[in-house]
């Protein structure tokens, strides 16, 4: 199925291109072109950005939405309202670095981001960093980076956005955004709150029953306020908060009777971002400082039967101040150094209550606090050699704890092999390091302080090509890569009847992307084409020193698909459009011997969504609705956790401009 998909999608572009090529009863669109050479800086470097226009009509969503249905990246997601983490190339969760204004905000306990927290409403731009390319970020993403970043608009006066959604299973959401300013201060502020019952109902195949999910309600509310203050073109001060509090119950597995409704799961998260940036521009480029912090606290309530209760309450502190300054010589040569200095800690408590009896006793499970302190330097160099040619090299030297890391380097070219960039060949080989979690070091029981870092070798070949006129435009990436990680950090359950983690495995991912994006302008009509696909193979490279071979030596490593691809086909005519997406995820194993009975099925989604934009003066009106799972489809991204068949959305917004 995956090749037919593929070789439908080639004869699309070669079709769409010819035919773009013949039109000669095509009705010019009036249009901007904006002409200019890319920045030295920016060049070398695997990055996909998303287009506005997708995070314009993906508000209502969060970061773990728009990466399912717009990249190759694959979410692992425990359903609407649940826990959603990013496996990047083959990696875990916790090689995935997700950067806010250039702040890290993954938890230094367990290393991941849930992005089911990020909210697209708070975001004006989303990039992502693809393997070797996230070094100029920073390090420790042996997968790759997701980058959030919010920009002041200098041409507004006053702005007013109230988005008002409705959904199935009682999913309410209220997003509301107001800024105003002048062309020396913007202010920005958006609120947002969101409610669902989400009790959806679902066919139970263990149980062989058609069954209404319980304990799965879930509330997030949020505020963002962005300041922006310039005296000049030459000096910008921004302060940036962040606020978010999500109320979760986590429902029962599949296999679990809850006839007599005694589970109880639920899950409280409140997390504080704060960034102040000071950017000073000079000669010849520009340095910034910021500096700020992160804060999170996770309080965890667990109740099976009348007999057993746990508790947990989790806290996480990150404290950091950057530097960074960029020079160009002649366009030919840019220079770019820096340094960041990173403290975090955490304190974790985890309770458990023996109820039976009315003889409440409480035991201290498990309890720790840890800190960490992080140095990290680097220098970058991009050397245009000739108008085809160009190099980049760049070296980190990171410390943390008093201990020194050895070298990062990363070493790449770019070659234009046409003119006026439609066809650029990519190669880069760069090593990585990923520091253990605090969890992974100190974790009561089970931690393990003589953890190494995870290190990783990688090499990424990628092609960008490009074909446009004034009717027709089509952007290509393919990219290939191979990472070897070593001393991959594994929890294993040990004879002593707990869990801890070691560096027992080293790790070999390799595959291919394919990135398409094709736009076509015919009669006031634009047709777009996106697709996105991902062939993924992460496998153990570690024997059994007891045995020959292991049962997972060379076996794909759990909850990685081999095969994971999305399609977006939209039609635009005049302020009204409609597109319809496809969204298909491989077979995955969810043991390491990779058993046949431990396969989870491979499954497909379809979604429609339609929509008209309206003006009455200064105010203008979208109306959005969407059908998700047309088909109602059953599947099951993680075991035993089912999912929501068809469901609806409907998006009013207003939005006033002045």
């Amino acid at each position: 199925m995956m090749y037919r998909w593929l070789f439908i999608l080639c004869c699309c572009n070669f079709t769409l291109y010819s035919k773009a090529q013949k039109l000669s009863d095509t009705v010019r669109i009036v249009q901007i072109d904006i002409i200019g050479n890319k920045n030295i800086t920016q060049k070398g470097v695997n990055k996909t950005s998303f287009d506005s226009l997708i995070l314009k009509n993906s508000i209502n969503a969060n970061l773990s939405d728009v990466l399912t249905n717009n990249s190759s990246i694959f979410i692992k997601s425990y359903g609407q309202g649940g826990m959603a983490t990013a496996s990047f190339r083959g990696t875990s969760a916790s090689h995935t670095q997700v950067l806010w204004n250039d702040i890290p905000i993954n938890s230094p306990m367990v290393g991941l981001v849930d992005l089911s927290l990020l909210p697209v409403f708070f975001a004006d731009d989303i990039s992502l960093y693809y393997g070797s390319s996230s070094l100029v970020k920073g390090s420790g993403a042996l997968g790759g980076t997701i980058v959030i970043e919010n920009k002041a608009d200098w041409n507004n006066k006053l702005k007013t956005n109230l988005a008002q959604g409705i959904g199935s299973f009682k999913n309410y959401q209220t997003f509301l955004s107001i800024s105003a300013g002048n062309n020396y201060f913007q202010s920005n502020t958006r609120i947002l709150r969101e409610s669902a019952e989400n009790n959806y109902p679902f066919y139970n195949p263990v149980f062989r029953i058609n069954m209404r999910q319980t304990n799965s309600r879930y509330s997030k509310k949020g505020i963002m306020q962005e300041l922006y203050l310039r005296r000049n073109n030459k000096n910008l001060l921004s302060i940036k908060f962040w606020g978010l509090q999500n109320e979760r119950n986590m429902p029962p597995l599949i296999t679990t009777d809850n006839s007599l409704h005694t589970y109880k799961e639920n899950q409280k998260d409140y997390s504080i971002n704060i960034v102040a940036e000071y950017k000073r521009i000079i000669a010849k480029g520009y340095w910034n400082l910021a500096g700020g912090t992160t804060s999170s606290k996770m309080i965890y309530f667990r109740k099976e039967d009348v007999h057993l209760m746990d508790s947990a309450v989790n806290n996480s502190n990150v404290y950091f101040a950057k530097l960074n300054f960029v020079l160009s010589y002649n366009k030919l040569i840019a220079l770019q150094t820096g340094m960041s200095v990173n403290y975090s800690k955490a304190n974790n408590q985890n309770y458990k209550q023996d109820l039976s009896n009315n003889n409440i006793s409480t035991v201290l499970d498990t309890s720790f606090n840890a800190n960490r302190k992080e140095l990290s330097a680097f220098i970058r160099c991009n050397s245009q050699i000739n108008n085809k040619l160009l190099l980049f090299l760049l070296i980190r030297q990171n410390m943390h704890d008093n201990k020194m890391e050895p070298i990062i380097p990363s070493l790449g070219a770019e070659y234009q092999l046409l003119q006026n960039e439609k066809l650029i060949l990519n190669a880069n080989l760069a090593r990585n390091y990923h520091l253990p979690t605090l969890d992974d070091l100190y974790f009561v029981p089970g931690g393990n302080p003589k953890l190494k870092s995870e290190e990783g070798y990688t090499i990424d070949l990628f092609v960008n090509n490009k074909i446009e006129n004034e009717h027709f435009k089509i952007t290509n990436r393919i990219s290939g890569y191979a990472s070897y990680i070593n001393n991959w950090i594994v929890w294993n359950y040990t004879s002593f009847y707990n869990w801890t983690p070691d560096n027992k495995q080293k790790v070999f991912a390799r595959g291919f992307e394919y990135n398409l994006n094709t736009e076509v302008s015919y009669l006031n009509i634009r047709y777009t084409l996106k697709a996105n696909y991902s062939y993924t193979k992460t496998t153990s490279q570690q024997r059994d020193s007891l045995m020959s071979v292991s049962e997972s030596f060379r076996k794909q490593l759990i909850y990685i698909p081999f095969n994971l691809y999305n399609i977006l086909v939209e039609v635009k005519f005049k302020k009204h459009f409609i597109n319809y997406s496809i969204n298909y995820t491989g077979n995955r194993y969810t043991s390491t011997d990779n058993n046949i009975n431990s396969r989870l099925p491979r499954y497909l989604l379809n979604n429609l969504s339609l929509g008209t934009t309206l003006f009455d003066k200064k105010i203008l009106y979208d109306i959005q609705f969407k059908v998700n799972n047309i088909f109602n489809t059953s599947y099951q991204p993680l075991k035993s956790r089912a999912m929501a068949g068809i469901n609806y959305e409907l998006l009013l917004r207003i939005n006033f401009n002045k």
